[in-house]
């Protein structure tokens, strides 16, 4: 069972990715951090996917924003190979194995949301 971890640090405004606290051992676990040019490499075990991003004059980066979502949501188009995707946003660091999550998602869904400590 192939499982990819991801994140994007893309633009400005967004916080600096934190490495995970349980780091699963199997080899076919990998963790992959997209990143554009203003933020640094990843700590590990994090690898970089670096994004280049075309520069606004006003500032605003409406680029960054579409870019986060378009990897957030179809990981499938970057990450191909994997049988399981899991985004973790980079406000967050990952504090449990990913294969405990894997294992608990409902095996037949196509997408599971894990609840937000904060949202409803």
């Amino acid at each position: 069972m192939k499982v990819v971890v991801f994140t994007a640090a893309i633009g400005s405004q967004t916080d600096q990715i934190k490495p995970p606290t349980v780091v699963a051992t199997d080899p076919d676990v990998h963790y992959v951090a997209f990143v554009s040019g203003e933020h640094k490499t990843p700590p590990a075990p994090w690898s970089e996917c670096g994004i280049g991003r075309p520069l606004s004059s006003d500032g605003a980066d409406p680029w960054a924003v579409c870019q986060a979502r378009m990897i957030k949501h179809r990981p499938d188009l970057w990450l191909p190979g994997y049988d399981y995707s899991l985004w973790i946003d980079a406000a967050y660091r990952l504090d449990v194995s990913p294969l405990d999550l894997v294992a608990e998602m409902p095996a037949d869904a196509d997408i599971c949301v894990l609840e937000h400590p904060d949202r409803s």
